[in-house]
């Protein structure tokens, strides 16, 4: 693998050519250690396998892994984390729980990443009337679940639901003990090597499912400097992937338990937004996707809110492109 000063040394001198400026990663400006939290979804694994790259760039964080997003909420909450990267649904339940958090920039779109896997022929209609099917009680799980049965016209009742996270269908799949799965990656790649077939993705809807950076509001003066390296390493971290593919490849397979030439399946079907896109995606994507959650949420009886959320969001700690 790379050395890490030669990981540093490349992605320096090519980060002119990405349109960054890196004067931030270069910093030996005393600042806050920054704790982010973050759990095992496939659009986070630029960021993440980064830091295990190139270790001295990432020195100023601390990455803490939990089960799901359920798990990253409470850590916002307790003060444990000053940041963190959660679906953007989680981050309006957060605010309807008197969260005050800040979007610093969009990670990730799904486009396919977020899929329903079933045991049988996916268009057998009568196979699903009380079939056993494996939805997360919120979060990106029940958000495609509920798209899902509205595209094909089926009533969410006529299910029976198996209140599981992706990870815990693995071995409820393998104990044939539900029919079909709400899934995302690399959770679902490992139920199609089961046998399971996939029936419906996030490809057949528009944006819906979204990840973003957030950080306390109470931490954004604190904590600049820190969060502003933060978001630079994200795009640093997704052109260090297209420069070095091979060294990527092989810690993404260690990651996901998959053969080399396979690593990037995990990744198919996301959408990574670039740097010059963020401002039009955290003014004007975001706040359509918020409406569009919080309709279908409301029809389906998931979401009861007096307002239609406001998510504060922030341009100020995006990277300044080079001249």
């Amino acid at each position: 693998m790379t050395h890490p000063n030669a990981t540093r040394r490349r992605m320096i001198a090519a980060l002119a050519g990405a349109g960054l400026t890196a004067p931030l990663l270069g910093s030996c400006t005393r600042e806050h250690t920054l704790r982010l939290s973050f759990h095992p979804w496939s659009g986070y694994e630029p960021l993440r396998t980064f830091c295990d790259a190139a270790p001295g760039m990432a020195a100023f964080l601390q990455l803490v892994e939990v089960p799901d997003a359920a798990s990253q909420l409470d850590l916002l909450r307790l003060e444990r984390v000053e940041a963190a990267l959660l679906p953007f649904d989680e981050v309006i339940l957060g605010q309807i729980q008197a969260l005050e958090l800040c979007v610093l920039c969009v990670v990730a779109v799904s486009a396919g990443g977020d899929q329903i896997l079933s045991r049988g022929r996916c268009d057998e209609r009568d196979f699903l009337p009380g079939a056993r099917i494996a939805v997360e009680h919120h979060g990106p799980g029940l958000v495609l679940f509920h798209a899902w049965c509205e595209h094909i016209g089926l009533d969410p009742a006529t299910l029976n639901r198996v209140p599981l996270s992706p990870e815990q269908q693995i071995e409820a799949w393998r104990n044939g003990a539900i029919d079909l799965a709400v899934s995302y990656q690399p959770y679902a790649e490992k139920l199609r090597r089961m046998g399971a077939t996939p029936c419906f993705d996030t490809s057949r809807l528009p944006p819906l499912i979204v990840d973003v950076l957030v950080a306390r509001n109470a931490i954004l003066v604190s904590h600049a400097g820190a969060l502003k390296r933060l978001v630079q390493l994200h795009f640093f971290a997704l052109e260090w992937m297209r420069q070095h593919p091979n060294d990527a490849r092989y810690r993404l397979a260690a990651r996901f338990g998959l053969p080399p030439d396979e690593a990037f399946l995990p990744l198919v079907g996301l959408i990574f937004p670039a740097l010059r896109e963020q401002g039009r995606w955290m003014t004007r994507e975001l706040p359509a996707v918020a409406r569009r959650l919080v309709s279908l949420l409301a029809r389906a009886g998931a979401y009861v809110a007096h307002a239609e959320p406001d998510i504060p969001v922030s341009l100020d700690f995006l990277p300044r492109p080079s001249a």
